[in-house]
């Protein structure tokens, strides 16, 4: 396997729930640039046959340092050697990829998140408080508990200034828990874009749900993490 273009290092990081943590990274410089919503692969030194790739998505759009955002998986080898990683140590990464990136049509957004398929929206929400033209934007937001909503309070503060920025929460496990819901936020929000985000099974239910109510599959925008 080739080796990874670049390198950067850990300036710091935080808790955002018992089991999140962010990891703030120096940018690397050179041509290194990229679009909120896109992701990298690290090159972890782990495993039987390391490098290990494992994709994060960049949790912020700033140009002067890289923010992940991780959460703790139980025996992940990816998981296990970051959450842990202290502040200097280097990272080895290939990116940007992905294109679950903003639309440029102009049309509302409806930004459909569970647990850390947040990440996403908190970049594009940074984003789009740069911009002076701003589409209409409706945040679903489920997780299992009040606690592993990270970034809320982000979400909120940005919607006291903002008028076309409209946050829901939803708790409890799986995308029942906030289907019922859908309906009115569509029918407030005509010609909406769904965009969703999160564990691989929440996306394809809610993609679905989508699909049933006549809309093409290409028109649903839909990032996984599985």
């Amino acid at each position: 396997m080739r080796s990874a273009a670049y390198t950067s290092r850990v300036l710091g990081a935080r808790l955002l729930s018992p089991e999140v943590r962010e990891l703030t990274l120096e940018h690397p410089g050179g041509d290194f640039s990229y679009r909120a919503g896109q992701w990298i692969s690290l090159h972890l030194p782990v495993g039987e046959k390391p490098p290990l790739v494992r994709a994060y998505t960049l949790a912020s759009a700033s140009r002067e340092a890289l923010h992940l955002c991780l959460d703790r998986y139980p025996d992940g080898l990816g998981s296990e050697y970051l959450f842990p990683l202290p502040v200097g140590e280097r990272l080895q990464f290939d990116g940007p990829l992905g294109r679950f990136t903003m639309p440029e049509s102009g049309l509302p957004l409806l930004w459909i998140a569970r647990y850390t398929g947040i990440v996403p929206f908190r970049a594009m929400l940074q984003e789009r408080r740069k911009s002076d033209e701003r589409a209409p934007v409706t945040l679903l937001y489920a997780a299992d508990r009040e606690e592993d909503l990270i970034y809320l309070d982000e979400f909120q503060e940005g919607a006291l200034d903002d008028p076309t920025l409209r946050i829901e929460t939803s708790l409890g496990s799986g995308p029942e828990s906030l289907t019922p819901r859908l309906p009115e936020l569509l029918a407030q929000q005509s010609g909406a874009v769904p965009m969703v985000c999160g564990a691989g099974s929440f996306v394809r239910a809610i993609r679905d749900w989508f699909v049933e109510r006549g809309y093409e599959r290409r028109a649903i925008r839909c990032e996984s993490y599985d």
